[in-house]
């Protein structure tokens, strides 16, 4: 089960860390810190959520 999860997490993550990536220029381009505070934020819940699930699946 939790295989299946952290599976599915680290899809998302991938997504988050590219959109992240986007996110860092668009805000240099458009002088716009909102849309690399919501990048960074969802960058950071899935990788805290990764570390979790890990955790969670070695046990």
């Amino acid at each position: 089960m939790w295989d299946t999860i952290l599976f599915i997490n680290s899809i998302l993550w991938a997504i988050a860390s590219i959109y992240f990536v986007y996110s860092v220029g668009a805000a240099i381009l458009k002088w716009d810190v909102r849309i690399f505070l919501y990048g960074f934020g969802w960058f950071l819940f899935f990788l805290i959520t990764e570390i979790i699930l890990g955790g969670l699946k070695k046990h």
